[in-house]
């Protein structure tokens, strides 16, 4: 079936579950239930930890193909262990003995609503931050030989607090290992005009995310993103891509190129700067310069204003590593990057751990000061140098414990505090 219900494709499976029992769920409350009644969404938490879970709704709880949906979504998401997909933990029991789905709470808004806000857009870096989580997250599915078979905004968690994207609900997702329920599934309106359902494919969930990028990219506060994101939407419909690294690549090579671009204007007008200050001086002019200041003035507003771009992306790209470290650490153990970016991945996962296990307790609730938070960056990167210094040693990549590394361990630590203490 199409749409909201998201029942498609499904295994057989037992009508019930006792995987688990309900040990340990407290305040569960509801939150959605499908229209055909088919399942219910409820928040709860499990020993404290905040978790979502997806139940039969309450007369299907016998239902051989409600429940058989659960086990698909459940083996199908369980086997995605990826910080851009949203995490499916167990199957358990609720509510005196309800199998249900219990999968990772992911906080924010969903693209949907961010699309339909009549008050929020998105920055320039924020929107590139979700177009490259959200093609790494769809890399990661279809890796997995998983189709979401349900790309659209309305499955697309943002966390706006930290910018984390999330891919979620895998109710339409297939496999080539299901075997049974494999009708057709998801929103007509985000499927491709030869969509047949008979044999799901990766370029399937690429036309529809260029869908989805297409009505983001109207969201966006920035002309010069907003026409890069739009660009690649293109792409995608077209189906040009193989991949969706393939994407990925592409719109970080367009992002490149523009800066290429701006390099080849600004060189000129320094070169020309020099020269005319140079031509001046020699001839007795340099009074005038001075005086007038225009040429240094729009050299230095042109230089100023790329420093800042650059500072802007820079702290998007260090946040979306961050995210992605455990990735690039198992990539790197299966050969699938260098060296330099898994040692790079280590300074930002321990300066993380740092700041969650040390820094945060001691200033848990508190907004500090700029100089506060350079005074306290400066210390924790003094006191946990030597265990960065160890962890590289630990992997042999002392070559890599240099100032880059503690460039990036400091700034890590400096921007977690920005975001969750700045003043």
């Amino acid at each position: 079936m199409m749409e909201s219900d998201s029942e498609s494709g499904f295994m057989r499976a037992p009508s019930s579950f006792a995987t688990q029992n309900e040990e340990g769920i407290t305040g569960m409350h509801l939150i959605y239930e499908s229209a055909s009644g088919r399942f219910r969404i409820f928040g709860a938490r499990h020993f404290g930890r905040r978790v979502i879970l997806k139940c039969a709704g309450s007369k299907f709880i016998d239902d051989p193909l409600v429940n058989a949906q659960l086990h698909k979504e459940f083996s199908i998401g369980f086997g995605i262990d990826h910080p851009g997909v949203c995490r499916s933990f167990g199957l358990i029991t609720v509510l005196d003995g309800i199998p249900a789905l219990e999968m990772e709470y992911c906080p924010g808004v969903t693209l949907r609503e961010l699309i339909d806000s009549e008050s929020e857009k998105l920055s320039g870096p924020e929107a590139i931050n979700v177009v490259c989580g959200l093609l790494e997250a769809l890399e990661a599915v279809h890796r997995a030989g998983v189709v979401h078979r349900d790309i659209k905004p309305a499955n697309i968690m943002i966390d706006t607090l930290t910018g984390n994207v999330k891919i979620i609900d895998f109710g339409c997702a297939d496999a080539p290992e299901q075997l049974l329920l494999k009708e057709p599934a998801g929103t007509p309106r985000y499927q491709r005009p030869e969509y047949t359902g008979e044999r799901p494919s990766p370029a399937d969930d690429l036309y529809a995310l260029g869908l989805t990028l297409a009505e983001m990219a109207g969201e966006v506060d920035d002309a010069a993103v907003s026409t890069r994101i739009s660009a690649l939407a293109r792409e995608l419909t077209k189906g040009r891509f193989g991949t969706s690294r393939e994407a990925l690549s592409w719109f970080q090579n367009r992002g490149r190129a523009k800066g290429m671009r701006r390099a080849a204007i600004i060189i000129p007008v320094l070169i020309v700067a020099a020269s005319a200050a140079w031509w001046m001086s020699s001839h007795g002019h340099r009074t005038e310069i001075i005086e007038d200041g225009v040429v240094l003035d729009t050299t230095a507003n042109i230089v100023a204003e790329e420093r800042m771009i650059d500072e802007a992306e820079d702290t998007v790209d260090l946040d979306r590593r961050a995210r992605f470290a455990g990735d690039l650490l198992y990539r790197y153990s299966i050969g699938d990057v260098s060296e330099d970016e898994a040692a790079d991945a280590i300074a930002i996962r321990t300066a993380d751990s740092v700041y969650v296990n040390e820094v945060e307790p001691i200033f848990s609730g508190r907004r500090l000061l700029p100089e506060e938070i350079d005074s306290v960056t400066s210390r924790y990167m003094d006191s946990y140098s030597g265990l960065l210094e160890n962890k590289y040693s630990e992997n042999g990549w002392e070559r890599y414990y240099s100032s880059r590394a503690r460039r990036l361990f400091y700034f890590r630590i400096r921007f977690n505090l920005l975001t969750y203490h700045g003043s």
